[in-house]
């Protein structure tokens, strides 16, 4: 073999050697990419702070158990608590006494209730004049309270009326005038208030709409709470030959029935 023929025959394994070496790399796995560097997490949401609840009170002269106004106060209370529960937290104070209304009024402004729903359009009055103006952002609510008292109380006391008294008070005189056979039915009331005169006119009307010759008397124990006077008051009536008897009275109701 002359001297060219090996050079070429060199070339040519080096040449072979460069390809074979470039073919497995080229084969070869490719070299791993760098991780990327991870995004930052994003931070957790914060759950939403739970809806602050409307804090109620609702408080009456009368017990929870006197078939009557404060009773149906109560059912009332009752009712917002299951059906509102999660929305609203209130409490209820049976037999609040006349003469402790504005003690009472003030402690549920200091503790911060949204809304005091009282009983009676009359009994709080001196209580609201005097608590009231101090707790601008409590509602105290009354019942059936005259516009001539309404003007004399801060924006932050508020009223309402129904149709309760002289409706039911109707139909209530309509039986009255039916069963009556001395055409003498008589009305008590634990006080002359607006509501309660409304219920005795309706029942007045109704009975007199059945029975012409029907005569009512109306009179007031100057108690919601006392069953002796309601029982003595009915006693009364009946001696004068009344004999049907229809009371509103709450407490001094039973007395009556």
């Amino acid at each position: 073999m002359n001297k060219l023929m090996k050079n070429r025959l060199v070339i040519l394994l080096i040449s072979l050697t460069l390809v074979t070496g470039l073919a497995i790399a080229g084969c070869a796995a490719p070299a791993p990419e760098p991780a990327p560097t991870p995004a930052p997490s994003p931070a957790p949401t914060p759950a939403p702070a739970p809806a602050e609840k409307i804090t109620m009170d609702f408080c009456t002269i009368g017990s929870r158990s006197d078939g009557s106004w404060s009773q149906d106060i109560y059912e009332s209370y009752l009712l917002i608590k299951e059906k509102y529960g999660d929305e609203v937290e209130c409490t209820f104070t049976d037999l609040v006494e006349w003469d402790a209304w504005p003690t009472y009024l003030e402690l549920q402004g200091e503790r911060g209730a949204d809304m005091i729903f009282g009983d009676s359009a009359e009994t709080p009055l001196e209580g609201l004049l005097k608590v009231a103006p101090k707790y601008p952002n409590t509602y105290f609510v009354n019942p059936v309270t005259g516009q001539e008292t309404m003007d004399l109380l801060p924006d932050n006391c508020v009223s309402y009326y129904t149709k309760t008294e002289e409706q039911g008070g109707f139909l209530a005189g309509v039986a009255g005038g039916m069963k009556t056979e001395t055409n003498l039915v008589g009305f008590i009331a634990g006080m002359n208030y607006p509501d309660t005169i409304k219920c005795g006119m309706g029942f007045e009307l109704g009975a007199k709409w059945i029975n012409p010759d029907v005569e009512m008397m109306a009179m007031y124990t100057g108690d919601w709470v006392d069953v002796e006077k309601g029982y003595e008051t009915a006693r009364a009536m009946l001696e004068m030959d009344v004999d049907v008897v229809i009371p509103f009275a709450d407490n001094s109701g039973l007395g009556v029935i």
